[in-house]
């Protein structure tokens, strides 16, 4: 009897699953099929660098379809070409708006190829395109030697200068959010990651451990004292800060 009963409840279930799914699909192509909703304004939002002109004009044939027949899948295969473009974030507002959230990818460091050219690179350490240098990238320059026929746009970057940068950055921007800004290169020299203080030209060298004590002592002679460009700053050492003239 109770295995009687229990077939009957799946027989139920089954079948209760069944017409939701029915009524679901029924519904779903009722209101795909509305003139109703026929998309006539599509806001583009989040962008940084990317024009919205720019932006707007690969999905303009969006225009007058229903808007719950357009997939991220489909709008996202349009901007699949633009590396600058990280992620969308759709947003169906009814009857007939389609508003796309950007997310870029937002350049934090400058990549210097072994002939000087400069191509920016994402968090995710990401090659991006140079063709236009935009004013919100004034970017610190990170010296590699790579030859730029060994870089492509788009792809992950993986170079021991690069890592150690951003490995300084990452520990460094939990202290002073605004510290790397003061750099305008980086470079390696004897193993060590050497920095260039972007007004006055003078030379930090960090180390590895024990940063934000450095940082303290650093900031704190820097407002007090001053340092001037052929001054090379060494805080390697735990408990000293060496000041030292760059040989000429």
């Amino acid at each position: 009897m109770k295995k009687r009963g229990s077939s009957r409840y799946f027989v139920f279930y089954i079948f209760i699953t069944l017409f939701i799914f029915l009524i679901f699909w029924g519904v779903k192509s009722l209101i795909g099929n509305l003139s109703f909703f026929e998309i006539e304004e599509i806001e583009i939002v989040g962008n940084v660098n990317l024009e919205t002109d720019f932006l707007q004009s690969f999905v303009r044939d969006l225009s007058g379809k229903n808007l719950f027949k357009i997939s991220k899948k489909e709008i996202l295969k349009k901007y699949e070409n633009i590396v600058r473009l990280k992620d969308i974030k759709v947003y169906r507002i009814i009857p007939v708006k389609l508003k796309l959230k950007i997310i870029e990818r937002i350049g934090v460091f400058y990549l210097k190829t072994s002939e000087g050219e400069l191509f920016p690179i994402d968090e995710d350490q990401i090659v991006l395109d140079n063709d236009s240098f935009y004013l919100s990238e004034i970017l610190p320059i990170i010296e590699t030697g790579i030859a730029k026929k060994d870089l492509f746009i788009g792809m992950k970057i993986d170079h021991e200068n690069i890592k150690k940068v951003f490995e300084f950055w990452k520990e460094i921007k939990s202290f002073d959010e605004n510290f790397i800004h003061k750099i305008s290169e980086f470079y390696i020299d004897d193993e060590e990651l050497m920095m260039i203080e972007a007004n006055m030209g003078y030379k930090i060298i960090f180390g590895e451990e024990d940063i934000e004590n450095k940082l303290k002592r650093f900031t704190f002679l820097e407002q007090n004292r001053g340092f001037e460009k052929g001054d090379i700053i060494d805080l390697r050492f735990s408990n000293s800060l060496i000041i030292r003239t760059e040989e000429k």
